[in-house]
């Protein structure tokens, strides 16, 4: 999909009304450039900590994750930081990085939602 495209359909989702969340920032082909390049029409940015593992403590990546913190901070993004995997993460995300949403396999295990 052309940035173009992935444009139009951001532009679409944010016209109707929906919240539209970019995942995985920072990693793969979401790119700062690409996220600031939709960024008119995002309103979360998702960072996703289990892509830089395995690493000993948040320390090793804080860098990664102070750069979408402040990304979030100066647009005025929602803020999801995933796979939160022990209490000490948590601790960090909560006093430094303090986010919107947090998630992961110390907060819950996922689970079938019984209809």
């Amino acid at each position: 999909m052309t940035l173009n495209q992935l444009s139009r359909a951001a532009k679409r989702f944010h016209d109707e009304g929906l919240l539209v969340c970019i995942d995985d920032v920072g990693t793969g082909d979401n790119t700062p450039e690409l996220v600031l390049a939709l960024d008119d029409y995002i309103d979360e940015y998702k960072f996703a900590l289990q892509n830089f593992r395995p690493f000993n403590h948040i320390s090793d990546i804080e860098s990664h994750v102070s750069y979408w913190y402040n990304m979030a901070q100066k647009y005025d993004k929602m803020l999801a930081i995933e796979g939160l995997e022990n209490e000490e993460d948590l601790e960090v995300i909560r006093t430094k990085y303090p986010c919107d949403v947090i998630q992961g396999y110390y907060t819950g295990m996922p689970a079938l939602i019984e209809c």
